[in-house]
């Protein structure tokens, strides 16, 4: 996939519609990276007066701003002022933690720090309850201590799990790490800050009342903080040793520092508010203000696991006009500049928020071409085209349909079967029939334009169904159309070919699997009242289906033997429709109805069809199912035991219409007589 900044063509005509909006804005130039999308949603000029609208942030379609003059958090959209308030008290700084509960120093920012007084206010917005907090303890070396912005906090402030807000001053202090649970102060923990290219101990004195510190939650969904200050590159790591006296830091831009300058001010000037870090589609990004960071223009970064960054997104800077004096500097300059943050859309997406004082809110959809198999599969829309994310494994090519691979994920189906406390896996503990465990994936069939395409991506058909040569299909390489959302399918439009394999071992069902819902209760017998677990088949799966009477042509239907003793002891039931369209061979005379057989198969969904009558609790239906054989009928001839699959087959003989004897089946029709080690004898009919 190419990686080059590319430039965007100039929007124009934008409508945005209500109180406070333009009728019709530019929207920005934007450069952006081949493989994200970029856009602004919606801009309003309608904001407060900058002069006393200190600190913000976005969430739910909404800006929290700090009113110093009304001392109030009021809540502005792209229609203006909304009717959501907060007393705010003297403070200045604001924030939310993940829960979107608010945070905010109530007490002037141009004092220190005290214990005898309240300092924090935390406000449900949901429930609108309020509690004012007190700090229980202060360094030695705090007299004085001030700061102007929070960063956002970890978790939820008001639950019994609790949540941790960071702050630092302008004093030699730290780091402060207050835990805060059931909205109540649970610690104070206090730190110096040291790091590669960054060291704050007693005495340096390297802070700014412009420092803040910001908790996000990484790609692989590690908690983690961005130490920000005017003074330095903002710093990717601040993580406590056990006692919490020092705070380690790892510096962004480890390996180019100086290219990481030319996206925001220059060390020592401008502001320091406006960064953000946050991750989306298994990646890590950061927002950065550009220069000069009191303008309006910003840069998303994915920054990598060596710390070192691509720029993949730019709004460009759009010059303000002077103050009114025809000053050389701008009016809303000093510390009221370009505040954004990242909100969660999607897996794949997000909102930008920004608010600039100098003149607007806007809110930006960002988002990757790159899509998780999950999220095409759960929410794809047909007729989009998609790059898959994921590595996915190319597992079966079909031989009646060669232009067709099967392809799954590497086990994230969203909602997996789980067993739950006294169930009976009973493929897997008691017919043991499953050597491994279970996968649980996201399949999708891929159609190429030629089977020479198909080959070449997945290699030629292999007749090994047990052990299929699954190739490794890196994210990002292949790229398609989705032609059907319930069982998927995606037209392949770009690909690169793989050069890795894999193991792959199918998922082993009985008819039983096929049923819904995916435990059945033992009604009879010795069993009676054993709840048996059967793990649900995927959409486009390929997996070996064991037991399966054939009920005939005239039905095209296979099912589960009803219980007679020995036979399904259980009393369970099963089945599923069939479909010969993938099936190489003639289906009449290789499987003949009253027979029972395993083989390998594709598994589909078909259109949900009508609950009907009520059904009575416990009862199990169908699932809205549909089977594929990929194989002959002469693989195994059984019978289902109910019980375990001790009982072992100690002799297998073929008989003929005249009588003849053999260990190997006859062309024609055979009878198949199967004895078992417990004495029990199963006897059938076979064509060949």
């Amino acid at each position: 996939m190419t990686r080059q900044l590319r430039n965007m063509m100039l929007i124009t005509s934008l409508a945005l519609v209500g109180w406070g909006s333009a009728a019709a804005e530019e929207v920005p130039q934007i450069t952006l990276v081949d493989g994200y999308k970029f856009v602004q949603e919606w801009k309003s000029t309608e904001i407060p007066n900058f002069k006393y609208a200190y600190q913000g942030f976005g969430m739910d379609n909404k800006f929290y701003v700090n009113n110093a003059y009304t001392r109030q958090i009021q809540a502005w959209d792209q229609n203006g002022l909304t009717s959501e308030t907060y007393s705010s008290g003297n403070g200045m700084p604001v924030t939310r933690d993940e829960a979107g509960n608010l945070i905010m120093r109530i007490t002037n920012p141009t004092r220190g720090l005290q214990t005898t007084n309240p300092e924090f206010r935390i406000i449900n917005t949901q429930t609108n309850e309020s509690k004012d907090l007190v700090l229980p303890n202060l360094p030695q070396t705090s007299s004085s201590a001030q700061f102007y912005y929070l960063g956002f906090a970890e978790g939820d402030v008001f639950s019994s799990e609790g949540g941790t807000l960071y702050f630092t001053t302008n004093r030699d202090i730290g780091v402060c790490a207050l835990r805060i649970v059931n909205g109540e102060v649970a610690s104070c923990q206090w730190g110096d800050i040291v790091g590669d290219d960054f060291v704050h101990q007693t005495g340096q004195g390297h802070l700014s009342i412009e420092s803040y510190v910001s908790s996000w939650t990484d790609a692989a969904g590690q908690k983690r903080v961005l130490f920000v200050t005017r003074t330095q590159d903002p710093l990717l790591d601040l993580a406590a040793n056990g006692d919490g006296s020092q705070y380690a830091t790892t510096p962004i831009a480890a390996g180019n520092s100086d290219a990481f300058k030319n996206l925001e001010h220059t060390a020592g000037t401008g502001n320091s508010n406006g960064y953000q870090m946050f991750s989306m589609a298994g990646k890590n990004y950061i927002l950065v203000p550009m220069q000069p960071s009191f303008l309006d223009g910003f840069t998303i970064a994915e920054v990598h696991d060596d710390n070192t960054f691509t720029v993949v997104a730019q709004h460009v800077n759009e010059i303000p006009q002077l103050d009114p004096d025809g000053n050389d500097h701008y009016d809303f300059e000093a510390n009221r500049s370009n505040w954004l943050n990242a909100e969660a859309k999607g897996p794949n997406s997000c909102y930008i928020y920004q608010y600039f004082p100098g003149g607007y809110f806007a809110r930006y959809i960002f988002s990757t071409d790159e899509t998780t198999l999950a999220d095409i599969v759960n929410d794809g829309e047909v007729g989009e085209s998609y790059t898959i994310a994921d590595d996915i494994l190319g597992v079966y090519i079909a031989q009646m349909a060669p232009t067709q691979v099967y392809a799954k994920d590497l086990g994230k189906h969203r909602n997996p079967s789980v067993k739950r406390e006294g169930e009976i896996d009973y493929v897997r503990e008691t017919a043991k029939l499953q050597s491994s465990d279970w996968d649980q994936s996201n399949w999708v069939l891929l159609e190429f334009a030629t089977a020479d395409e198909a080959q070449k991506f997945a290699g030629r058909w292999n007749s090994n169904f047990d052990a299929p040569a699954a190739k490794v299909i890196k994210g990002g390489t292949l790229t398609g159309k989705l032609t059907n959302k319930l069982n998927p399918t995606m037209q392949v439009t770009g690909y690169t070919v793989p050069t890795e394999a894999d193991e792959y071992s199918v998922n082993n069902y009985v008819t039983c699997n096929f049923m819904t819902p995916n435990v059945q209760t033992s009604p009879t017998g010795a069993h009676a009242g054993k709840k048996y677990f059967f793990i649900e088949p995927k959409a486009q799966e390929f997996v070996k289906v064991f037991w399966a009477t054939y009920d005939g042509v005239d039905k095209f239907h296979f099912s589960l033997e009803e219980a007679d003793g020995t036979v399904n002891a259980a009393n369970l039931k099963g089945g599923f429709k069939v479909n010969w369209g993938l099936y190489p061979g003639n289906y009449q005379t290789d499987f003949a109805a009253g027979n029972t057989y395993n083989f390998h198969a594709i598994v589909r969904y078909v259109e949900a069809a009508s609950q009907g009558p009520r059904r009575a609790e416990g009862d199990v239906v169908e699932g809205n199912y549909v089977v594929y054989p990929l194989e002959g009928g002469a693989d195994l001839i059984t019978a289902i035991d109910g019980v375990n699959m001790d009982r072992e087959v100690v002799g297998v003989t073929y008989v003929n219409l005249m009588g003849m004897q053999s260990a190997e089946p006859f062309v024609g029709i055979n009878l198949v007589v199967t004895r078992y080690s417990d004495g029990t004898v199963k006897t059938c009919k076979l064509v060949k």
